[in-house]
């Protein structure tokens, strides 16, 4: 069943949220899109910067009270939101030269969103 959707995108469907995310951004060349699960309504905002950092946010939908208070400021969050952060890197191997995004040295955080947003690079 395709149950993942990229927001403004004439209800273009897939079957997998990796599958819209690489649509989105290699076939329609898009920076910042939002992909929303049809079954559970939950909402995944994307957006790539200038500096090669890709950024992934969505709610946990519960408060500190679950996730304990804003890694950022230090204060109570009544929506906790999760950011992950990923870098592009492209790199040689066996004499073929191939590229794509890494976890490797980014930074997770749960917080407000106006916090986590401010934390990009």
């Amino acid at each position: 069943m395709k149950k993942y959707i990229i927001n403004n995108t004439n209800n273009l469907t897939f079957q997998t949220r990796d599958k819209a995310d690489e649509y989105a951004e290699e076939v329609l060349k898009l920076k910042k899109y939002i992909i929303t699960d049809k079954v559970s309504n939950q909402i995944w905002e994307y957006e790539l910067t200038k500096t090669g950092y890709k950024y992934r946010i969505s709610s946990l939908q519960a408060s500190s009270s679950k996730y304990g208070k804003c890694k950022c400021c230090g204060k109570h969050v009544s929506e906790v939101f999760l950011q992950d952060e990923a870098r592009y890197l492209k790199y040689e191997e066996n004499e073929e030269i191939d590229n794509g995004y890494t976890c490797h040295r980014c930074n997770n955080y749960v917080g407000h969103k106006e916090c986590l947003e401010a934390k990009r690079r």
